[in-house]
């Protein structure tokens, strides 16, 4: 029985063919055969891939069985799905305007829903409708009273599915072949007949609580198909209302290009235009720009979230509740972080505290934070009240010095610079897109380095920045940041600096900067004249703490700027967010990421100058120095990975 023993501990296709002559060489039949000068080492060559190819597919259909191991979305969506998980669909940009009308002909005390707002990004027109109607004031002036307030308006067209019901059987369905529905979006009516208009008004609800659902509800149900498309469902008479043969059901739902439209009517107080068009002779006032629009929800998303929405059902407790909450049921932002109030500080007992950063600006609209604490109110105990607050963002700035060996490279020093550049804006980014998150300058120098082995040298000078906006009345103002602020002993180089903003002295306006003095203490002067200090005890700098306060003033921001940056160089070589706070990256400032490049040659010339030697003139390549930084508006840029 031993020449009969079977080996199959090997996928691999060389060592399955290698058994395959081992079991056959033990057989009396083929005991002295030459397998490879013969045409059996075909058959054997054929049964070792039918094995391995058998291995294989199995292996695969295996991994998709799990939910932990499944590589396709279409079996992540199935398996998401038997626990109850719906994965998020594209959603639309939503935007908040006022609408004043050049006429009211035509018009009654309701400013009809389906109406177009249109706006150009880039050369490409993007349509904004209300889904909802709204009073329409026609005692408005147009000008001091808008005809109609606070509008909301989301991005892209309006869509129809309709079914003519066929039979009376359960689970009804209808798919929306749009891979552009936001799901947020569907609306349902279903009338008796194709000449029965019926029931047409009755209420249709998404069904999101089965525990309120009965045999009487007018309920659907919104599934995601292994294709990645959406299907609105019904009930089976025991859990919502059962069709019936000969009902029209009617499906409408907004499709849209997501985030392509974030952001619009951002800018139009600075520049005094209006980003939105609706019909000809009207004047439409942005009150809340355009922000929440997202893709749909990626596989690792639906992996992670999928159990965790499970195990909560549906209701807040945990902080880690709340988050799987919103994270499931809304997007538009890249992360969430979510800690109880009594971590806060001050102190907010019976608060929940809730920060997003979004994918594209630095704060989401307050239509949007309204909507999850609505939404979170119904789920969680009386007793907490969640509470949304934007996101502190700290910006990093580097200054960085790199010596390379070219002997070791084709690349020159404008390479050099280029590559240096690049890899630090892509290390960043990826090491600060989400809350709670540590950079190192030790970790980015070994990157660089091990990016490019003919650099031999890294290092980076690393400054934070705040932006400050002003407000149009004389207060004080705080600046913290992360980590704390470089001071190896009083008296030494001033360390904070700003950007130019204007201050009130006296009865007007001067362009206006601030340093420290080494000492604790912040000095005011004039930008135009720097000589000129307007004030020598402007403020005080706590270094160990990272803060930096300014004393009762009247500030304003430069001409198209609605806020000022606030620079400190970090102390040490770490620095961490910690709660609320983002450490981000503004790849819309050049000045930001600055690069000076010399060789290893130069280097050690200049080393030995240093010691009275030689006197030589280094090779260095630099880019340009520090400027006001970007006058974006936001002082945002493209920062942040968003």
């Amino acid at each position: 029985m031993s020449s009969r023993n079977l080996s199959v501990n090997s996928v691999d296709f060389d060592t399955i063919k290698s058994n395959l002559k081992t079991f056959l060489s033990n057989t009396d039949t083929f005991k002295d055969y030459d397998f490879e000068g013969s045409g059996l080492s075909v058959l054997l060559d054929a049964l070792a891939y039918t094995t391995y190819y058998q291995g294989v597919y199995n292996n695969f259909v295996a991994n998709e069985m799990f939910l932990d191991t499944a590589k396709q979305r279409s079996s992540i969506v199935s398996h998401a799905k038997s626990l109850g998980y719906t994965p998020t669909s594209y959603t639309a940009p939503t935007a908040t305007v006022n609408l004043n009308l050049g006429s009211l002909v035509g018009y009654d005390t309701t400013f009809p829903s389906g109406s177009v707002f249109r706006t150009t990004i880039s050369g490409k027109q993007y349509r904004f409708i209300n889904l909802e109607s709204a009073v329409l004031d026609r005692t408005a002036d147009g000008v001091t009273t808008p005809h109609v307030s606070n509008l909301e308006i989301k991005e892209g067209s309006i869509r129809n599915k309709t079914l003519l019901v066929p039979n009376n059987d359960p689970y009804q369905q209808v798919l929306i072949d749009d891979d552009y529905v936001d799901t947020s979006t569907i609306k349902v009516t279903v009338q008796n007949s194709v000449s029965d208009r019926g029931g047409i008004t009755n209420s249709w609800i998404l069904a999101n609580d089965p525990v309120s659902i009965t045999a009487g509800s007018n309920a659907y149900w919104i599934e995601s198909e292994a294709d990645g498309k959406y299907s609105v469902n019904f009930g089976d008479g025991v859990l919502g209302v059962t069709l019936a043969t000969g009902n029209l059901v009617n499906v409408s739902y907004l499709s849209t290009n997501g985030p392509l439209a974030n952001g619009v009517g951002r800018f139009d107080d600075i520049t005094g235009t209006n980003s939105f068009d609706f019909a000809t002779g009207n004047t439409v006032d942005v009150v809340s720009f355009a922000s929440g629009g997202s893709v749909r929800q990626n596989a690792e998303s639906i992996r992670k979230l999928a159990p965790k929405s499970y195990s909560m059902q549906n209701r807040a407790v945990t902080v880690n509740d709340f988050q799987t909450l919103i994270e499931s049921n809304f997007s538009g932002f890249s992360s969430v972080f979510v800690y109880g109030g009594e971590d806060a500080s001050p102190p907010q007992y019976g608060s929940v505290i809730i920060s997003f950063k979004p994918t594209t600006n630095t704060t989401m609209s307050t239509e949007f934070k309204n909507s999850v604490v609505n939404f979170l109110k119904d789920r969680c105990p009386v007793t907490i009240t969640p509470v949304i607050i934007d996101p502190i963002l700290t910006y990093l700035r580097f200054d960085t010095s790199v010596i390379y060996d070219p002997s070791q490279t084709a690349l020159n020093s404008n390479a050099i610079k280029t590559f240096v550049q690049n890899n630090l804006q892509s290390y960043v980014l990826d090491n600060t897109d989400d809350y709670d998150t540590l950079f190192s300058t030790s970790l980015l120098a070994k990157n660089t380095i091990d990016g490019e082995p003919s650099i031999v040298s890294v290092s980076s000078k690393v400054s934070m920045e705040v932006f400050v906006t002003p407000i149009e009345v004389s207060t004080d103002y705080t600046v913290k940041y992360p980590s704390p602020i470089f001071h190896p002993h009083d008296g030494h180089q001033s360390v904070v600096s700003s950007e130019t903003f204007q201050y009130l002295d006296g009865e007007s306006f001067v362009n206006a900067q601030i340093k420290d003095d080494g000492s604790g203490k912040i000095t005011l002067f004039n930008a135009d004249t720097p000589s000129t200090i307007i004030a020598d005890d402007f403020g005080v700098v706590d270094y160990a703490a990272g803060e930096i306060k300014f004393n009762l003033a009247r500030l304003a921001a430069v001409e198209n700027r609605i806020n000022f940056g606030v620079r400190a160089v970090l102390d040490g070589n770490v620095i961490q967010s910690s709660q609320d706070n983002v450490i981000v990256f503004n790849t819309g400032d050049v000045s930001a990421n600055l690069v000076s490049v010399s060789t290893s040659t130069d280097a050690g010339v200049a080393q030995a100058s240093s010691e009275g030697t030689t006197t030589t003139t280094t090779t260095t390549t630099s880019s340009a120095s520090t400027s006001s930084g970007s006058a974006s508006g936001s002082g945002s840029g493209n920062g942040g990975g968003y």
